[in-house]
């Protein structure tokens, strides 16, 4: 059902003329800058042994997984959620959730779907294309540049955090990978 509805979308609105109408749209105000301030990583050490780098620019983020026992494929679930604390506000509020959704499965649409490759390969490199079972070896997420997959004229000022976390549901671990980005959205003095 899900293939039907993306070629009916493809067949009536060619991506080019999607293209020309955001190329059209002008926006007045200014846009947004989006800083990483900081990363946050746990690997689970007797499965993966995890690294991560901010670039100099602030802008970019790098991050490194060795995995060093494989992981099965039908007990891995992901959890993500996005919070906020907008400019002037004490706490943060969380904006997004999900919860318990199949990892493999994901990382499956992942590699099949056109739009989802394109919104997350638009800015970030990825060392080697990650299936179920997931096999031992060194895999890396480079130049990864929250900007470019987000409209940030649409975002309001302040601080984000998002987290997301792959829980091995069967075993006797419960968090196999966490990940923890903290980034700043602020509008740049002239």
């Amino acid at each position: 059902m899900k293939q039907l509805l993306v070629l009916w979308l493809l067949a009536n609105f060619p991506l080019q003329s999607c293209q020309d109408s955001f190329e059209d749209t002008e926006d007045s105000g200014p846009i947004p800058t989006v800083e990483v301030e900081r990363i946050k990583m746990h690997g689970e050490r007797k499965h993966i042994i995890v690294g991560s780098g901010i670039h100099n620019n602030r802008t970019q983020f790098d991050v490194y997984v060795k995995v060093i026992r494989e992981l099965g494929s039908n007990n891995l679930v992901m959890n993500s959620n996005i919070r906020a604390k907008f400019e002037g506000e004490k706490d943060f509020k969380r904006i997004f959730e999900m919860k318990r959704l199949d990892f493999c499965a994901w990382l499956t649409e992942y590699n099949s779907n056109f739009f989802l490759q394109g919104f997350f390969k638009k800015s970030m490199d990825i060392s080697d294309i990650i299936v179920c079972p997931i096999r031992v070896g060194n895999y890396s997420l480079t130049n990864i540049n929250i900007a470019n997959n987000v409209y940030p004229q649409n975002l309001v000022p302040g601080n984000y955090k998002y987290f997301v976390e792959i829980v091995e549901i069967t075993g006797d671990i419960p968090k196999v990978f966490a990940l923890q980005l903290t980034t700043k959205i602020y509008i740049k003095s002239t």
